[in-house]
């Protein structure tokens, strides 16, 4: 059982994280432009309560093993990545999903055990940039996964960025790992950017 558990934690975090059941496109004007996206420190908190919304319908999709929208949820430049850095594992949505995704249906065996539960908990959003036009943004939150099994308790949290290109309507996300993030990252943001949300 104690190996099941330390597998959940490790797989939970490297699966990817989003939040936008609409599957809502990048704003056109964000993408056409060639240079790469700067981002200031914002005390805006008006769009919190749209983010920790968000964040908990992804927790409930990988807490009930619903890997379609776990997939919606996930920052799409990730995939980008994923088929960049593993071309022989990674060539297409499916390949992404089997190798990043499916490994969370191991939940359904530690939901077969009675005396095991798995509960999730959002906490606070630690740091928020912003474009100028308020178009990009990107927020870390912090974000906790218990699992109890009989006395023993693990309990395994995060920080995760949150991606929006609608002015903070909609979120994507990912875990936030210093060398994979600032890879992702740079597929759009400008590396003044990204140290400033890594630092």
């Amino acid at each position: 059982m104690r190996k099941s558990i330390i597998l959940l934690l490790i797989i939970l975090n490297i699966g990817c994280k989003q939040t936008t059941v609409s599957n809502v496109e990048l704003k056109e004007e964000v993408l056409k432009n060639d240079s790469k996206i700067n981002l200031t420190e914002s005390n805006d908190l008006s769009k919190d309560k749209f983010l920790k919304s968000q964040v908990d319908d992804y927790m409930k999709a990988i807490l009930g093993r619903n890997l379609d929208l776990v997939y919606d949820y996930c920052y799409p430049d990730i995939i980008l990545w994923a088929e960049d850095k593993y071309p022989d594992m990674v060539k297409n949505k499916e390949d992404f999903k089997k190798v990043f995704l499916e490994p969370m249906k191991k939940l359904s065996e530690l939901e077969k055990d009675k005396e095991t539960s798995v509960e999730y908990e959002i906490g606070e959003i630690t740091k928020r940039l912003h474009s100028d036009d308020g178009i990009a943004m990107i927020y870390l939150i912090v974000s906790s996964i218990t699992i109890k099994h009989k006395l023993e308790e693990r309990k395994n949290g995060d920080e995760y960025v949150a991606i929006s290109f609608d002015g903070g309507e909609n979120w994507k996300f990912m875990i936030k790992d210093i060398e994979m993030t600032k890879e992702i990252l740079s597929y759009k943001f400008s590396e003044k950017s990204i140290n400033k949300l890594l630092n």
